[in-house]
């Protein structure tokens, strides 16, 4: 096993010798990191342990009948007790009564609950003492809480923690309420600011989610970005997600459950088609932890005390046979892993299973460790040593040291076949019981010095990185680096909202913008001063540094891309050959094997439709083609989904929805709307405005019909969305309705890397030495241009139609709200500001203008690429603030 973590760590050991200052230690100097005179000898504490047994079933691999028995057996529980039985020795029938006394009776939960017992139950037994201990109240002062679920595969630890699917995709009860079928995690949120409110105090709560997969840390909230582990084993390089309000909880845990590796097993098996009901997604293959971070201003000082609850489902203990797979060795799993990554394509069932079972294991073997290493440093606490352990076990290594107080829910089985694995679960619980350790609590720290704080960390961190070069970028010890800037900037990010939501943290700064501004260090507006919706890039001043491997990703992208010369030749081939090549050169970064890959893995479902455009003039397509992208499981006919008409990209002239799949794909799954992929009508062969007719045609089809494909829909929830020159119909057609006046029947446009301005006649592309704009410009025109029409020339009353910079000021200020996307090196950036500031000195609102630092045109479509997520996590922002 230590040769395998060896193998699979690279050269990370080097950051981990004890005689290395740990990294990032000024950032935890005062937020969080308790002094030694405050780290009196505390009193030794248990952990509260309790058990859940699954309910009876007679289907997969938990049935009461039709498998062999085990030789163990659940015999039977009380409150307060469970019994594990034992065949005799001289007993020939596997199914016989076991014989009194043959067995062991554990005594230490503090409470089991038996199948009949509620999802609310089950909170009201286990939680409200450990809520009390996060918030200080009822006599305890703020301690971190951990909270994580032991227990063999299928035997309901993401029902326990989460709840079941169904419940976390609908909508939260009207009336503050909690759903029966949610889980502990939910139930928490709602509960934790029900009582802060009570409390009346000021206070801050935000969300963190990560999963553990294959050894190695995730962000589930930046979809699956690695994480590094500091020095102190801690998770660097979260995102952090301010809550408005408990709701904000389900929308986050969506996302995060939609992003967790899972698959079906012989165990557990997956089942999202057969009706809402009893939708399941299969067997976690990684451990996942959902955190609520609690911010409370205290004492006359406006001091803040941060406290943490952390949730933690483990993955499933697991034997090969009982899965479905053969047992594989370590070391075929790592060569197998290495395979994997090398290819970007997902390991087995057993491969995952190994990893699965080496890291309980060691989690077992660190809380022995932990006992014994409590017992001689009550005051310090055991931490665990890094060196040969995964990210998960040094996370949760964290509270077996007394850094949060903890609890344990064992899940276990009745199935008489999962004999073995359920009185091994009973043991492992019993080793948690055993575990002493102090419980530290959580020590108030001024905002202001937090904030130097974490100034110094970003310049401490830039500072080590400047002198990189090379592969040396590309090394764990880079990484961390980068990942605990990351932090840095995620917490002042927190910290404005904190002092933006109570300046008297801050004093006289707080009332000052530019006073303010300088406390946090922020660049002035890139470009008009609209709010960007990540929260990670607000500190970022744009000077294409951001991401040195997208910089030159962009460099190798554009050089043939970029070239005058190069375009001209292009267009002098016939347009037959053009859409050859450029389907290909799209293919090739938008349908490449990572996002088929995403498109398998996390399936949504996917139907043509054909829509008539025309009853409604002066929409003109009898047969608008098209796709459509629903979650898989939602059923036909079920819950009404908001839209989002989506227009592919390709400058208008080539393309077809079918190449965008995975991008469909993506935001169906992650935001639970409906994606209608329109195959509009492509430049020249249908001139302007015909595409700009098929995307409101469309909008105009789903009032009326209210569903597509069979799939209802909420009309007053309808986004268009397109990306470069789909930008044009999506945005064209919102004017079209503006014309008309029917506006309303669109609540959101999202254009991305938009190809709206013909600014571009008076711009260099941003890249020195390629102005390429010009000459796009003029072909663009004329592709776009109906031959022979007066009013289509520029200075006519249509030439809007071709460029929407030009539409009258009454429609642009009639616009419904606009979210650009954009990046820093797009070479239509400056269209997309032109157009912003047109509907700004209109009347009209742009909700978000975001720019995506160090990036180019259409970076987005590449799943391959490192900050991809970034863009998803925009998106899905701006549909959570401005349709859902």
């Amino acid at each position: 096993a230590a040769v395998l973590v060896v193998f699979l760590a690279g050269d990370g050991g080097s950051l981990y010798s004890s005689n290395r200052r740990p990294l990032g230690g000024q950032l935890r100097n005062k937020t969080g990191r308790m002094a030694k005179s405050t780290r009196k000898k505390s009193q030794l504490e248990s952990p509260s342990v309790f058990m859940r047994i699954r309910p009876t079933t007679d289907i997969g691999g938990h049935a009461q009948t039709g498998q062999p028995e085990a030789a163990k057996k659940l015999h039977g529980w009380t409150e307060d007790s469970v019994t594990i039985g034992w065949r005799c020795a001289n007993a020939t029938d596997m199914g016989q009564e076991l014989a009194v006394g043959s067995g062991e009776t554990h005594t230490y939960p503090k409470r089991v609950l038996g199948p009949e017992v509620t999802q609310e139950e089950v909170y009201r037994q286990t939680m409200p003492p450990l809520v009390d201990k996060l918030l200080g109240q009822n006599g305890c002062t703020p301690t971190d809480v951990m909270y994580f679920a032991y227990g063999q595969t299928g035997t309901g630890k993401s029902h326990t923690m989460l709840g079941t699917d169904n419940s976390l995709d609908a909508a939260a009860p009207a009336d503050g309420a909690c759903s029966p079928d949610w889980g502990l995690f939910p139930r928490a949120a709602y509960d934790i600011w029900r009582r802060l409110e009570v409390a009346g105090g000021e206070f801050m709560v935000t969300m963190t989610a990560a999963e553990f997969y294959l050894m190695a840390g995730n962000d589930l909230l930046m979809g699956n970005m690695p994480l590094a582990v500091s020095d102190d084993n801690k998770l660097v390089g979260l995102t952090e997600e301010v809550l408005d309000g408990p709701g904000d909880v389900l929308h986050h845990l969506r996302k995060a459950r939609r992003r967790r590796h899972t698959r079906s097993t012989a165990m557990n098996v997956a089942n999202v088609k057969d009706g809402q009901n009893d939708r399941h997604t299969g067997s976690s293959r990684g451990h996942a932890a959902f955190s609520l971070h609690v911010y409370q201003v205290v004492g006359e000082k406006k001091a803040v005390v941060k406290s943490s609850f952390n949730l933690v489902d483990l993955a499933g203990a697991e034997r090969p046979d009982k899965i479905g797979v053969k047992r594989m060795s370590g070391i075929e799993a790592g060569m197998e892993i290495e395979r994997c990554f090398k290819k970007n394509t997902e390991p087995s069932t057993a491969a995952q299973c190994m990893f699965i079972n080496f890291e309980l294991y060691c989690i077992g073997e660190s809380v022995i460790t932990a006992t014994e290493g409590n017992k001689q440093n009550p005051t310090k606490g055991f931490r665990i040593k890094p060196l040969f352990s995964s990210a998960c076990v040094r996370y949760l290594g964290n509270a077996f040291g007394g850094r949060a107080a903890l609890a344990v829910i064992v899940t276990l089985s009745q199935a008489p076949a999962c004999g073995w694995e359920t009185w091994f679960s009973c043991r492992y619980g019993r080793d948690l019981s055993r575990l002493r350790a102090p419980c530290f609590p959580k020590q108030p720290f001024s905002v202001r010095d937090a904030i130097k704080d974490a100034h110094a960390e970003v310049a401490a961190q830039n500072a080590v990185l400047d002198t990189l070069s090379g592969k040396q970028r590309e090394t764990r010890l880079a990484w961390l680096r980068v990942s605990l800037r990351t932090t840095a900037q995620q917490n002042l990010s927190v910290y404005r909202r904190l002092v933006g939501k109570y300046p008297a943290l801050l004093g006289a700064d707080a009332a000052d913008p530019e006073r303010f501004a300088k406390v946090f260090d922020m660049p002035k507006a890139v470009t008009m001063g609209y709010a960007c919706v990540n929260g990670t890039m607000a500190p970022y001043p744009l000077t294409g540094t951001w991401s040195p491997a997208s910089l030159t990703d962009f460099l190798n992208h554009e050089a043939a891309y970029s070239d005058v010369e190069n375009f001209k030749l292009f267009l002098k081939l016939s347009l037959k050959d053009q859409r050859k090549l450029v389907d290909k050169a799209i293919a090739d970064i938008v349908d490449n094997d990572a996002n088929q890959a995403w498109v398998a893995r996390h399936a949504a479902a996917i139907e043509p439709v054909t829509i008539d455009t025309t009853p409604y003039p002066p929409c003109d397509n009898a047969a608008l083609k098209g796709f459509v992208y629903v979650p898989n499981g939602h059923e036909k006919g079920g819950e009404p989904l908001p839209v989002v008409v989506y227009c592919h990209g390709g400058a208008a002239v080539y393309c077809n929805p079918r190449l965008f799949d995975s991008i469909a794909c993506r935001y169906a799954i992650e935001n639970h709307v409906l994606v209608l992929s329109l195959q509009y009508r492509l430049a020249p062969d249908t001139k302007c405005p015909g595409m700009i007719y098929d995307c409101a045609g469309a909008v105009c089809y789903l009032h009326a019909h209210q569903s597509v494909a069979g799939y209802a829909i909420d009309p007053a929830r309808i986004a268009t969305h397109g990306d470069s020159g789909g930008a044009l119909p999506a945005l064209g057609g919102a004017l079209e309705l503006a014309r008309r006046g029917e506006q309303d029947k669109i609540k959101l446009v999202v254009p991305n890397c938009p190809m709206i301005s013909d600014i571009l006649k008076k711009s260099k592309h941003r890249i020195e030495g390629h102005p390429r704009c010009l000459t796009e410009w003029t072909w663009q025109t004329s592709m776009l241009t109906p031959p022979n029409d007066p009013a289509f020339a520029p200075g006519g009353a249509k030439y809007w139609y071709i460029w929407l910079n030009n539409a009258p000021e009454a429609l642009l200020g009639a616009l419904p709200p606009l979210a650009f996307i954009t990046s820093e090196f797009d070479y239509l950036r400056r269209a997309a500001e032109d157009v912003a500031q047109r509907v700004e000195k209109a009347g009209g609102s742009v909700v978000e203008f975001v720019v995506h630092p160090g990036h180019y045109h259409a970076w987005n479509g590449n799943m391959r690429h490192r900050d991809v997520a970034m863009y998803f996590d925009d998106f899905g922002k701006i549909l959570a603030k401005h349709l859902l």
